[in-house]
């Protein structure tokens, strides 16, 4: 008698397990959180969603700045079918953009090989379930990691068996960026592959340490050391080294420099009679202050003008005899006396 009561609380011991809830089975073979969560460099956590159902349509899209981690599921021979659950990390760039869905990326029984584009990563999968066919047609969702590189990576081989059970995690600092599958229509399952990339932050090169704050704009280039204050406005450039104290005012301006000294008196001779050449070698005469007897003193075009008071006070004839006997003559320069032919 003991032993038949023994054996009857046996037996609905087992019926009890067997009757519990499925996905609750299912839930205690995944990895403690501890063991999964991604805590490397710039990527954090693994939050996992919920279970797909069965035969159902799942769509499941990570929260913006997350990007897929992780894929965990599992089979059953019943229904023919696998539910899922995706895990979701944290970005240090806390952003992701420019999401796209990639249309259906298999058809029924047929492979899936898909792969997002460079500094691209897994956002979400879409995908629907056929009873007659017992397979799923698959979309993937990919998003742009802004302000980070990520590169397409390479494929894990296979990460399950056929109705087996599946938890993949990528490696510390990387992502999901591309899933690939096979189907066997006797065993009506897909393996699967993942594809997992580095990512990257991008930093600012170089970097200032320490960082200004708040940073000066514009920033003066080289700042001067130490600062006048108050500045001047405007500032001279360049500054005069030493500067006058006190500061003449007015200005001159424009300064002269160096001050001629001692100041000099300018004579004016009077050129009245001489044009053209004649004038022009009058007046460079005068300004270099050079003394000669030039052959056109004694053209026919000043024949009739006196030495004296006219012709003697010119520089270009000064020198000539006429003017020597009558008026003491300052010294001619030494070589510029000329005796060029242009007389009239």
């Amino acid at each position: 008698m003991r032993f038949l009561v023994a054996f009857a609380v046996f037996v609905a011991a087992v019926q009890s397990t067997e009757n519990a809830d499925h996905v609750s089975l299912l839930q205690s073979r995944v990895k403690p959180a501890s063991e999964t969560e991604l805590e490397t460099g710039c990527i954090s956590g693994a939050s996992l969603s919920g279970w797909s159902g069965w035969d159902a349509t799942m769509n499941h899209v990570c929260s913006a700045g997350q990007v897929v981690t992780r894929l965990v599921s599992t089979h059953d021979n019943g229904r023919e079918d696998r539910v899922w659950r995706l895990g979701c990390s944290g970005l240090c760039t806390g952003v992701t953009s420019g999401a796209y869905w990639s249309g259906w990326a298999n058809g029924w029984d047929n492979n899936l090989d898909y792969t997002c584009p460079t500094d691209y990563a897994i956002v979400g999968l879409y995908s629907v379930h056929d009873n007659g066919r017992e397979d799923r047609r698959w979309q993937i969702q990919c998003a742009s990691t802004t302000g980070a590189n990520v590169n397409q990576g390479s494929w894990s081989g296979w990460v399950n068996g056929w109705d087996g059970w599946m938890d993949y995690s990528c490696p510390g600092g990387t992502v999901l960026t591309g899933v690939h599958s096979v189907h066997h229509n006797g065993y009506e399952d897909r393996l699967w592959q993942a594809k997992c990339g580095s990512f990257t932050q991008i930093t600012p090169s170089p970097t200032p340490y320490p960082t200004p704050y708040p940073t000066p704009s514009p920033t003066p280039s080289p700042t001067p050391s130490p600062t006048p204050y108050p500045s001047p406005y405007p500032t001279p450039s360049p500054t005069p080294s030493p500067t006058l104290a006190p500061t003449p005012t007015p200005t001159p301006f424009p300064t002269p420099a160096p001050t001629p000294e001692p100041t000099t008196t300018t004579t004016t001779v009077d050129t009245q009679g001489l044009d053209g050449s004649d004038l022009d070698t009058e007046v460079r005469d005068e300004s270099e202050n050079v003394h000669e007897c030039r052959n056109w003193c004694y053209s026919k075009k000043h024949k009739n003008k006196a030495w004296e008071g006219t012709k003697c006070t010119w520089f270009a004839c000064s020198t000539c005899a006429e003017c020597t006997t009558t008026t003491t003559t300052p010294a001619m320069p030494a070589g510029r006396v000329s005796y060029d032919d242009d007389a009239a």
